[in-house]
């Protein structure tokens, strides 16, 4: 994937969005609070000790575990001083420090001398990684903004399509009160993760609401609590909802599933006729459990083949 250079966020900005959730101090550096973060790739120790990888790009973060700070150290002063060169000489945008107390008074100094933001993060380091990783990959990485409805289904990313009206959130709402979670309505936002998958999320402004006709916009989770919504999901699963055509002729027997494109990535798709009397949420639900059966290897039109072949021989046919 070609990602877009042209797009940064500053230190700043990171240290605000990650601060709901996780515990930091800004020990040094405090002038470089502006530093671009253009790449979301999150450098790491080994970088240190090794020749074999690149220099580090302008706009990259340094995340030092507390391992690390602990073999730091119990480094000679020479070897430090060759270490904390290597760090702020690179020009990378800040740098994160997994570790409870303040590091070497040199750390610090070079941090203001060089405009590098040195932040302590007091939170666990799975904690930490999620949060800065999470941020970045979403904002910096490519991105596309399409409408539909995003679900959690039985676990399965669900992207809901279909023409404006046809019934995309009235069924999500009805899927809600059944169990499952809302990720987005309306507006979705989609961005490709750091292993490849595409991720949709809502935009900040709509999170957790959803507009039914006749009632205006709703907030799911004041409704039906937090478990009935979620921050984002991995799509799985494309459902596409379209008016059922008398004309057309529908498959009765689905030997496998169509794929569509999305930001150059093919995922299975389903379409589901819409017509008066139908119960769309219950046959949407059935579909991703078709769906799961499949990922087993379990396809029910094979099944009813083979028992249709086997009477055949069986009667002589």
């Amino acid at each position: 994937m070609n990602r877009q250079h042209n797009i940064f966020i500053t230190v700043e900005e990171l240290l605000k969005h990650i601060g709901e959730k996780i515990e930091f101090e800004i020990i040094g550096g405090k002038k470089g609070l502006k530093n671009q973060i253009s790449s979301y790739h999150i450098l790491e120790p080994d970088y240190l000790v090794s020749n074999l990888r690149e220099k580090p790009k302008n706009g990259e973060v340094l995340l030092l575990s507390e391992r690390y700070m602990k073999i730091f150290e119990n480094f000679s002063p020479l070897k430090k001083i060759k270490l904390l060169k290597k760090i702020f000489l690179e020009e990378i945008s800040c740098v994160f420090l997994i570790q409870q107390n303040e590091p070497h008074k040199k750390f610090i100094s070079m941090a203001n001398y060089h405009k590098i933001p040195v932040i302590i993060i007091k939170s666990p380091l799975k904690e930490t990684i999620e949060a800065i990783s999470l941020y970045l990959t979403k904002t910096l990485s490519q991105h596309q903004r399409i409408h539909g409805v995003m679900m959690d289904i039985l676990g399965v990313g669900v992207l809901i399509l279909g023409d404006s009206g046809i019934g995309k959130s009235e069924n999500a709402l009805d899927l809600v009160m059944r169990g499952h979670r809302l990720i987005s309505d309306d507006i979705v936002d989609l961005y490709e993760s750091l292993n490849g998958e595409i991720i949709a999320t809502s935009p900040e402004l709509t999170r957790y609401h959803m507009e039914i006709r006749g009632l205006g916009i709703i907030n799911i989770k004041e409704l039906f609590g937090i478990s009935a919504t979620g921050d984002n999901k991995k799509i799985q699963l494309i459902i596409e909802l379209e008016i059922w055509d008398e004309k057309k002729e529908y498959d009765r027997l689905i030997w496998s599933m169509k794929t569509k494109k999305i930001m150059d990535k093919e995922f299975p798709i389903i379409k589901i006729p819409v017509a008066p009397g139908r119960n769309l949420s219950a046959i949407i639900e059935v579909a991703v459990r078709v769906f799961l059966l499949r990922q087993m290897g379990v396809n029910p039109i094979i099944d009813i083949d083979k028992r249709l072949r086997e009477w055949n021989i069986n009667n002589g046919e």
